[in-house]
């Protein structure tokens, strides 16, 4: 998780940004992609491809609407060509019809520059409010940032350039290509890009931001051991965020126990059953780590500070949290977790 800039403060909605995978390296929809799919609770979402970073490259498109054929209502946003198919459009504003907005990689400068000449990042801004999803892979993932790690020039540099929806820098592709992870590190370190964060390939970063409540950011991989960093100039060290691997069914209890322990109080404003989706992925991303029940009593809560008090500052715990509340009053459901960790784990029976 990640503190909210003064950029993000004007952002509101979720935004998935996968280092690379997905539907563009398997020809098919991965679990990264149903993931993305799933965030939109919609029957049959509607998605919308924008490959303008590629040029809308043709190959590109099709390999899209291939893989979400028959899953999804496909379509594709042209910038660059009026195309006789059915399922394309050269109108930007069709974007706020969609449920998903997914863009393709390529090249992050050309991507800005067009976007902006065509007017398309207040709508994205305006879509995302209302509840469309917004992801992209690669550039598509450099692009809702403030800067990144980009070869649109050729080799490979530093951008100081980008949408700023999210706060801080991106890199793609973290140790799927040579010198990227080394690079980015020496770039923050030097100041030559903010604080930011990195994903490997099949892996992504969800965001969710809401006004009220502040920014809560989880990691997930589509393949064990998948990677993700927090990098900032101040620590040196990249921070590992840890990742869930999809298919677990681990996140999906943890929010059911969290929704019944009613933590908030916000059963009773009509809160929906789902309310701490966002809070169960991030819990459960951080569980393997933890070897005792202080431990996930210490996770549990510092997720609750992060996503309900401090403007979204970072998980560490403030003296008098308003919101979130002590940490005694999380004890029963870091019991619960603890539990269901221990009866999922190998070697770990244990409960309290």
């Amino acid at each position: 998780m990640d503190a909210p800039g003064s950029v993000i403060g004007a952002f509101r909605g979720t935004i998935v940004t996968l280092g690379g995978g997905g539907f563009s390296q398997e020809g098919a929809v991965t679990p990264i992609d149903e993931h993305i799919l799933e965030l939109t609770r919609a029957e049959r979402p509607r998605v919308c491809f924008v490959p303008t970073a590629s040029g809308d490259d043709l190959g590109y498109a099709a390999k899209f609407e291939q893989a979400f054929a028959g899953r999804t209502e496909t379509s594709v946003l042209s910038l660059f060509t009026k195309s006789a198919n059915a399922n394309w459009t050269c109108d930007p504003r069709h974007v706020l019809t969609q449920d998903v907005v997914y863009v393709g990689g390529g090249s992050t400068a050309n991507l800005l520059a067009i976007w902006r000449t065509h007017g398309l990042p207040d709508l994205l801004r305006e879509a995302a409010a209302n509840g469309t999803v917004l992801a992209g892979i690669s550039a598509g993932m450099n692009c809702w940032f403030e800067a990144s790690s980009t070869d649109s020039f050729g080799p490979l540099a530093p951008l100081d350039d980008g949408l700023g929806f999210l706060p801080g820098s991106a890199c793609p592709h973290l140790f799927g290509e040579p010198g990227r992870a080394e690079k980015y590190r020496r770039w923050v370190a030097d100041g030559a890009l903010p604080d930011g964060h990195a994903a490997d390939d099949g892996v992504a970063l969800v965001w969710h931001r809401d006004t009220e409540y502040g920014t809560s950011t989880y990691a997930v991989t589509e393949k064990p051991g998948g990677v993700a960093w927090r990098v900032t100039r101040e620590q040196g060290e990249p921070h590992v965020i840890p990742a869930r691997l999809l298919g677990s069914t681990v996140a999906p209890r943890i929010s059911e126990i969290l929704d019944a322990a009613n933590l908030l109080g916000l059963a009773e404003i009509g809160a929906p059953s789902d309310e701490f989706d966002a809070e169960a992925e991030y819990i459960a991303s951080g569980l393997p780590a933890c070897t005792s029940p202080d431990d996930v009593l210490t996770l549990v809560h510092a997720t609750f500070v992060h996503c309900f008090d401090s403007d979204g500052e970072s998980a560490a715990e403030p003296e008098t949290p308003s919101t979130a509340g002590p940490r005694e009053q999380y004890v029963d459901v870091a019991r619960r977790i603890w539990n269901l960790h221990a009866s999922s784990s190998t070697g770990r029976n244990r409960s309290f």
